[in-house]
């Protein structure tokens, strides 16, 4: 299992720089905007993806026929993919916590309450669109769910507009969504974890070439 982790490590360094980019522009802007909550959100949903990036790398090498001559289960694989993403949307958490607070106290806002409430939000989605995409990518291959991918970054995106057009971030301050907001993070983390074992036992079964 360490020796899979190492290798999605040196993956992410390899082939996820433009990423890292992506977000520290996305971390910059939500420094200086105006409780947009597109710009705080997008950064963390970038992270849940590279689970999904990582495997269509492999997919493009036949990584996947080549692991079935080490010593690791399907069990195995699909953990270390599990907790890479757990790992990429736990250090985007961070650097977004950092960011807002940094923002927060210049303006100051802070509240610890208005900071948690946002944090979970933002990890809730962070886990559920790769709880969703995971098994159908480990089940088709990421060839065959490029198109499901595509539909849920559409998804992703216009459920961010939503939440945006709503002006959710004023429902923050007004501090009347804690209970649904702690909710909504059971469940992704819920959901994440069935994914987990979903995506198991569909690796499983599939006949990879």
């Amino acid at each position: 299992m360490k020796g899979l982790l190492l290798k999605d490590f040196y993956s992410v360094c390899k082939y996820c720089r433009f990423f890292a980019i992506v977000v520290g522009v996305f971390l910059i802007v939500s420094y200086f905007g105006d409780g947009n909550l597109f710009f705080t959100i997008y950064p963390c949903l970038i992270a849940g993806m590279v689970p999904i990036t990582l495997i269509s790398y492999e997919d493009r090498d036949k990584w996947h026929i080549f692991a079935q001559t080490l010593p690791f289960t399907r069990a195995q694989i699909v953990s270390a993919k599990y907790i890479t993403g757990l790992c990429s949307v736990g250090i985007m958490l961070l650097l977004t916590a950092i960011a807002q607070t940094i923002q927060m106290v210049n303006a100051q806002s802070f509240l610890w309450a208005d900071l948690g409430q946002l944090l979970l939000l933002i990890l809730s989605i962070g886990l559920i669109f790769p709880a969703i995409a995971l098994p159908i990518v480990f089940q088709f291959g990421v060839e065959k769910g490029r198109i499901l991918f595509i539909v849920m970054i559409a998804m992703a995106g216009g459920g961010t507009a939503a939440l945006i057009n709503v002006e959710l971030a004023d429902t923050f301050l007004a501090g009347k969504t804690a209970l649904v907001i702690v909710l909504v993070c059971a469940g992704a983390a819920v959901l994440y974890a069935l994914s987990w074992l979903l995506s198991i036992q569909l690796y499983k079964r599939r006949q990879l070439r």
